[in-house]
């Protein structure tokens, strides 16, 4: 049988509470990083939505595009941004 050790106890629960609360912070980032990026998606699909519509529309004209879905589509997303 293993003598009890009050130190070595303490220094296990120490352990554990460090790690447990490495893990709690890391899911809380986690969820704070999926709130942001669905945000973001939503954010991104309302823009792909304005482009389609403007195609539709011929807003598309304006930038010497014309009215062609397929390049509203193939728009690329650079920070959130639309670039052209």
């Amino acid at each position: 049988m293993q003598k009890y050790s009050a130190s070595e106890h303490a220094q296990k629960i120490l352990d554990m509470d460090g790690k447990k609360f490495r893990v709690a912070k890391e899911a809380s980032e986690a969820e704070i990083d999926s709130e942001r990026l669905e945000v973001e998606c939503a954010q991104t699909e309302a823009q792909l939505e304005e482009l389609i519509r403007q195609g539709r529309e011929g807003g598309g004209a304006r930038s010497g595009r014309g009215g062609d879905d397929k390049l509203a589509e193939q728009a690329v997303y650079v920070n959130g941004s639309i670039m052209r």
